[in-house]
């Protein structure tokens, strides 16, 4: 019989191997080479899985994660996060958002997970509310865990160019978000973060300037960007030649 299951399992049957596994181990519960079988052919699934994951091999390696993630107890993080990026890769972003969603029920406080499940739903599946849910997690784990490091007032305290690139991220996908859905006033908000933990970047100036010509403040607009030109973001001509008077357009830095 156990000849059998590995027969099965050779030649692909996989669901029929591990169902017949399953039922000899319950007509005799205390025979422990069911229970070593059945743990070898998790691991001989497992391994032929990530081997195909590595290679790039993704419409493979999902179809035996699928499996494996029926037999695997509990199932790994690993596995579900490649299953995630296989989808994602096969451009299956919604099979991707769910798994990417069961690890974050795992592990809510990881910002990489519920930066990838926002960042989703904004550009692949144009979602932009859930998106915003997201983001808005994203943006009270940045203040909870600066916070913690150092204090209510981590503003004045901290360096921002020590800050992780994923923070700036979170409050730049924000600003992308909250202007999908005419959240203009709270896109400044989340622009001015972003110019805060990176005020080198000319990206944050050229975001704020577009929310702020949909909250019709010109003046603003103006000098967010010429700062954005200024700081070598070309993309803000076209904004001031647009809104701004030739006596605002003040030239970008030689």
């Amino acid at each position: 019989q156990l000849k059998q299951v590995n027969g099965l399992f050779g030649e692909g049957r996989f669901h029929d191997a591990f169902t017949m596994i399953r039922s000899l181990e319950e007509q005799d519960p205390l025979d422990f080479r069911f229970g070593f079988v059945r743990d070898s052919l998790v691991g001989a699934l497992r391994m032929k899985a990530d081997a195909e994951y590595k290679r790039q091999d993704f419409r493979s390696a999902i179809t035996h994660y699928l499996v494996l993630k029926n037999y695997e107890n509990p199932v790994r993080f690993e596995t579900l996060e490649n299953m995630s990026m296989c989808q994602f890769y096969l451009g299956n972003y919604k099979e991707s958002l769910e798994a990417l969603k069961h690890l974050h029920n795992q592990q809510p406080g990881d910002l990489g997970l519920v930066y990838k499940i926002a960042i989703i739903n904004l550009e692949k599946l144009d979602n932009p509310q859930e998106a915003l849910q997201y983001f808005t997690i994203g943006k009270k784990l940045f203040k909870d865990n600066l916070t913690r490091v150092y204090g209510s007032a981590f503003q004045i305290v901290m360096n921002p160019r020590d800050v992780p690139d994923i923070y700036y991220s979170i409050f730049k996908g924000r600003a992308l978000a909250n202007m999908k859905v005419g959240n203009y006033k709270e896109a400044v908000t989340d622009c001015n973060w972003t110019i805060f933990l990176r005020p080198d970047n000319g990206e944050g100036y050229y975001l704020r300037s577009i929310a702020n010509i949909n909250m019709k403040d010109f003046n603003a607009v103006c000098d967010d960007s010429r700062r954005a030109r200024q700081l070598g973001y070309a993309q803000a001509a076209e904004i001031s030649r647009r809104y701004c008077r030739v006596s605002q357009i003040i030239p970008a830095s030689n």
